[in-house]
């Protein structure tokens, strides 16, 4: 083998193991644990109905509309469905109130896209939640749970998805996320711990998010 082909070699070499390392710690890498309070869809609810997933931050409409490109979840109050999430993408987030329909669904142009799952609330899901620590847990029980679910004597793929909105949640119950938007990919398993009723209200969901 020539000089020139021996160092090629090596430079390939190099990069597939570089590149092997960088996705085993992505892979292993701890996940985040973020506490997001999401606001109802009143002008005045006090905090924000719209979530960016990698920041935890929430974002009221206006500002939200300034940063499009940054929210994975949408939450909004209905007297009858109770708890909503929904990506930016579903239709269904017009069904909340004009100043949502006008500005979300007729105007944006980036709107986020994603698979939410309503999991439910069971003893061996709490068990589950504790255990992740890790990307690669947290993508394995997404998998395993999105593929389990349609088994379980409370389905009903109105609430509970795979879906772009899913609704009639309670205190307590689990939610799965996955992102479909490429800029955006992460998974995410959160538990609803908080809630004060109406559109003026909040939602609290303890977080544990894939990070890059």
């Amino acid at each position: 083998m020539c000089r020139q082909s021996i160092f090629i070699w090596l430079l390939m070499s190099i990069s597939t193991f570089c590149g092997g390392v960088t996705a085993r710690a992505q892979t292993d890498a701890k996940v985040n644990r973020i506490m997001i309070r999401f606001g109802g869809q009143h002008a005045d609810a006090v905090e924000g109905g719209f979530a960016n997933l990698k920041t935890g931050e929430v974002y009221h409409l206006n500002e939200a509309t300034k940063k499009q490109g940054d929210v994975d979840l949408v939450y909004a109050y209905g007297e009858t469905t109770a708890i909503n999430l929904m990506t930016p993408s579903s239709s269904s987030v017009g069904l909340f109130g004009s100043r949502y329909r006008t500005q979300v669904v007729e105007r944006w142009e980036v709107k986020n896209s994603g698979t939410l799952v309503a999991a439910g609330n069971t003893k061996a899901l709490r068990k589950s939640f504790k255990t992740i620590k890790t990307n690669k847990q947290l993508i394995q029980k997404y998998n395993a749970i999105v593929k389990s679910l349609p088994e379980q004597d409370y389905y009903n793929q109105k609430n509970h998805g795979p879906s772009a909105r899913i609704r009639e949640l309670a205190i307590g119950d689990y939610v799965l996320f996955r992102s479909r938007s490429k800029e955006r990919g992460m998974y995410a398993v959160g538990r609803v711990v908080g809630l004060e009723k109406g559109t003026r209200g909040e939602v609290m969901i303890d977080f544990k998010i894939t990070k890059e």
